[in-house]
Formats: C-alpha cells, structure tokens, sequence
C-alpha cells in the first residue's frame, strides 16, 4: 500500500502535462473550474500551507502524512485513505481513494457538480485543472479510484520560502 501511494502521488504529478493535450469532455451545467482554486486544498487543509501548521498531521513515510482522526468520508461517499505529502514543509498534494463502483460515479458526480465537467479526460483518467490547482481522478481498479489534488505553485512556493529566510 505505501508503495502503492507514493507511485500514484508520483503519477498524479507526471501525468499533469500529459493529461492537458487531450480533448475535453462535453460540458454539462454544474460549477465552474475557478472553485477548485477558491478552494485551494480539502477540509481545512490548504495547499502551500506550512505543514507545521497541521499538528493532527502525522509522518507516515518521507514526505506522507496522515491523520487517524479524519473521517474517511465526503458527503456520502467512503473514503479508503486520505494522505498528504509536502514539497519543501508544505502541503503539496492530498490523496484520496474509494472503493467500488457506487461510491467512485458518487464522488465523480459530486466533484462535476462542484467544479464542473473535466478539463480532460481519457478511459482511465479525468483531469481538472485549475490556474493553481489540479485535481486528477484516475482508476486503479475495478470501480476504485484514487483522487489526487495538487498544487502547481511547486515552483512559487520554494522561491516564497528562499525570499522569506533572507
């Protein structure tokens, strides 16, 4: 499982160019993409924050954190797991999972509603990228799918931190 995440952390990063180049998908009425980068992370946990700022965030294994006491649940849909990782002490990326088909077309449906149809998508992957945020939603299974929801500011954020330590 630890490899298993790490890999599709590592995926959701390197797929982003990749995942841009193809078509989109017809639009339907629901929320616009601007409200994934209003929103910025998930919860109260906000991208590009410190880590330290989370407390409750524990390390699981180099740049993974968790924390026991999150609810493995959004809305109505179960959640198998929910990681942070952090690029340089900050919040990075968040990774989610669900389990089975009823609970996967839930939180793909939930998240359209949301933010609106995907900026692309392919059998296996949809993408939704914002100016600050990118939120990839891939299968990796039979039903399952894991959801990884990133910030592009990588680069911003050490030339923020290297301004702020002079």
């Amino acid at each position: 499982m630890k490899h298993f995440l790490l890999t599709a952390s590592l995926l959701c990063l390197a797929l982003g160019p990749a995942q841009a180049q193809t078509a989109p998908t017809p639009p339907v009425q629901a929320g616009p993409i601007s409200a994934l980068d209003a929103q910025n992370g998930f919860r109260t946990y906000v991208l590009g924050a410190p880590i330290k700022e989370y407390p409750q965030l524990k390390r699981k294994e180099g740049v993974i954190y968790e924390s026991r006491k999150e609810p493995l649940l959004l809305g109505n849909t179960q959640l198998t797991n929910l990681y942070f990782t952090t690029y340089q002490g900050r919040l990075a990326s968040i990774v989610f999972g669900t389990r089975g088909a009823d609970n996967s077309e839930a939180l793909v449906a939930s998240l359209t509603q949301q933010y609106g149809p995907s900026t692309s998508a392919n059998g296996a992957a949809q993408t939704w990228e914002g100016n600050k945020v990118t939120m990839y939603v891939t299968r990796v299974g039979s039903g399952d799918y894991e959801i990884c929801i990133v910030t592009l500011k990588s680069n911003e954020l050490a030339a923020e931190q290297k301004a702020t330590a002079k």
